[in-house]
């Protein structure tokens, strides 16, 4: 029987592909600007990890389990990294809207910057992601597992400090832990 572990979006140390990270990245580069509507959902991979080690001692075939740390919105998500790596949050929030609307803008905005030899701050499927609450509950894991996971807040700081350490992003050592810059 098979046993499946779906965790929500992995984050810490050691994303060497900087799938995961890459908007972190984004975001301790400045290259971020603006504020999403929607909310994210994130795990320590290293929680993650543990958790496929329970499934396989105490899972139950046929059955699936979410493990996630945190859910938030991006905004909260924004200002957790802000106060974590010294680096200012977006200051623009984006409203609410419908998915197709928020990617016809994104198209929109993506050829002006084309037309004006510009990087388009946004992709289309991005922004009609952003859009969403990709929210998920880990009661079954934490219940029938025994799954735990670190304070989110140690993930994103270990997050930042693993990119800044193997040079992804450049550290920034006098804007570390400050909210001002």
């Amino acid at each position: 029987e098979v046993i499946a572990v779906n965790p929500s979006l992995l984050l810490g140390p050691g994303d060497h592909r900087n799938s995961s990270t890459e908007d972190i990245r984004l975001f301790l580069e400045r290259k971020i600007p603006f504020c999403p509507a929607g909310g994210i959902a994130f795990v320590d991979a290293r929680d993650a990890a543990a958790s496929l080690i329970l499934a396989m001692e105490k899972g139950k075939g046929g059955e699936r389990y979410l493990v996630n740390a945190a859910n938030m919105t991006v905004q909260a998500f924004f200002g957790r990294l802000e106060r974590i790596s010294g680096v200012k949050a977006p200051p623009f929030r984006l409203p609410r809207t419908n998915a197709t609307i928020a990617g016809v803008g994104a198209s929109l905005i993506g050829k002006a910057a084309k037309l004006l030899s510009m990087t388009p701050p946004l992709d289309k499927i991005s922004a009609e992601m952003a859009q969403f609450f990709w929210y998920c509950d880990t009661t079954k894991a934490e219940t029938e597992l025994g799954w735990t996971c670190r304070d989110p807040n140690e993930t994103l700081a270990d997050t930042v400090e693993d990119l800044e350490a193997r040079g992804i992003v450049w550290p920034r050592p006098s804007t570390r832990g400050a909210s001002s810059n």
